[in-house]
């Protein structure tokens, strides 16, 4: 009863890569969103259970850092609606989702596997796991984001905290 549906963009020079993904998925119960528009990747989220990410699976991360993900906009959006992550435990997916708290980390696609048949064959750990993906979200909210703005300024510019400017080799300012 389970559907995979694959989101992403496509140019037309990768045209021929897509038509591959479509004839390799005809016999399976998965659906492609090609391009998808922000409304139908909203309710596409609304109604997930599991969120896979996988940006630099297979990457050297010494060689080509520009190939990770490097925060996780989308994995924080599919949280946000409760769905729980399985990512690559690879550059800024090991920092949003917490492995065994509010998602999962992968590194191989027997991982992958393994941890997304835990979630489906454990529907108290699935429905956990939801609630503590979608708060953690909520860390990386424009609200929270605000607050934590309002307080860094607070802090510099309060006149009770106490400056020492920076020094130099010499130990005279330098600043």
């Amino acid at each position: 009863d389970w559907t995979l549906h694959l989101v992403g963009g496509c140019s037309e020079g990768g045209r021929a890569y897509l038509d591959q993904v479509r004839s390799a998925a005809s016999d399976y119960p998965v659906e492609l969103h090609v391009n998808a528009s922000g409304e139908e990747l909203e309710s596409l989220y609304a109604r997930a259970s599991i969120y896979w990410h996988a940006s630099g699976y297979g990457e050297d991360a010494r060689r080509h850092p520009d190939r990770l993900e490097h925060f996780g906009i989308s994995t924080v959006e599919a949280m946000s609606a409760g769905a729980v992550p399985v990512v690559i435990g690879l550059a800024g997916q090991r920092e949003t989702v917490r492995h065994g708290v509010d998602g999962f980390h992968f590194r191989t696609l027997d991982g992958l596997c393994a941890l997304t048949r835990s979630l489906i064959r454990d529907p108290a750990l699935l429905r956990h796991m939801s609630a503590t993906a979608s708060h953690r979200a909520n860390r990386y909210s424009t609200e929270a984001f605000g607050v934590q703005l309002h307080d860094l300024v607070e802090r510099v510019a309060s006149p009770t905290v106490e400056r020492v400017a920076p020094t130099g080799a010499s130990g005279s300012p330098t600043g």
